[in-house]
């Protein structure tokens, strides 16, 4: 298929699923734009520690289908989930580690192994998902677009790890979006949001999205606001300009607790995390000035 290289340059997070066509990502097309937004080598070195986090799906389903340490009785058996995990981790940290930030982490209280979480954090830039694979402490799968499951993701392996596929472009896949929350929860199975939906286009936060939180509220689930300051100083929304460098914190603020909230205020969970979100949000900026 010819490469389409006349990609729209509107500067947010749409840009991106214009570069996915239905046959699926068009590599072509966005290493050209690499190259017009002088980010070639950075991007193209990025590409390929992610095309090897792709790699290791085929490698897990093999050690799962052998399942070579149950075999010798060592141990319960091989855990994908786990395998996933500390795959993702370590292609979050390798992407923090090409481009040179500085990541700082900060945890208003600590989290707690064997909990199940919801983190729900702002979105700022394309490499918050680097950021909070290398960071957050403990199995987790992302709610993720169904639009970007040929971004070097597939469905299966979202859903492997205990992720969600959200069809945002009807009613149905929104509400079949809300069981599988509801459901993978129920299970135990941490997962990470972005209640906004979208990436803000000018970096601060914007309104929520209802759906996931709830969840989270009927499951019982730990509802961990998370903010992150910085990111747009690897990459903005839209861009494919590389900056390395950057200085990134990381702010996991005290787990919320839904078996605490008086009935009024779960309806009000979108609305709580915003403000808790927003509030971490001006003293940040406050402390930068």
């Amino acid at each position: 298929m010819k490469a389409d290289t006349k990609i729209v340059k509107k500067k947010d997070g749409s840009r991106y699923s214009k570069m996915i066509k239905k046959g699926g990502f068009d590599i072509i097309a966005f290493l050209h734009q690499a190259i017009e937004e002088k980010s070639f080598w950075t991007i193209l070195r990025l590409l390929l520690r992610t095309l090897w986090l792709g790699w290791s799906i085929p490698f897990g389903f093999i050690l799962k289908k052998l399942d070579i340490s149950n075999k010798k009785g060592k141990t319960k058996g091989f855990n994908f989930k786990n395998f996933g995990f500390h795959q993702m981790k370590a292609w979050g940290e390798g992407m923090i580690k090409i481009v040179r930030a500085d990541v700082k982490v900060y945890f208003e209280q600590p989290l707690l192994p064997n909990k199940t979480y919801l983190f729900a954090s702002n979105h700022t830039s394309p490499f918050d998902i680097a950021i909070l694979s290398a960071t957050i402490p403990y199995p987790s799968a992302y709610i993720a677009n169904k639009e970007f499951t040929s971004f070097f993701v597939t469905d299966y392996w979202v859903k492997s790890l205990g992720g969600v596929m959200v069809d945002k472009k009807s009613r149905t896949g929104l509400v079949k979006a809300y069981k599988d929350i509801l459901s993978a929860l129920n299970r135990g199975n941490s997962l990470i949001i972005f209640p906004e939906s979208v990436m803000s286009p000018d970096g601060l936060i914007k309104k929520f999205q209802k759906g996931g939180l709830s969840a989270a509220v009927s499951a019982n689930a730990f509802i961990v606001p998370i903010y992150i300051y910085g990111a747009t100083g690897v990459i903005k929304p839209g861009d494919m300009h590389i900056n390395k460098n950057a200085h990134i914190e990381v702010y996991f603020c005290k787990p919320i607790e839904p078996s605490l909230l008086s009935e009024d205020d779960k309806g009000k969970i979108e609305q709580i995390v915003y403000d808790r979100l927003f509030e971490e949000e001006k003293k940040i900026l406050q402390s930068k000035i």
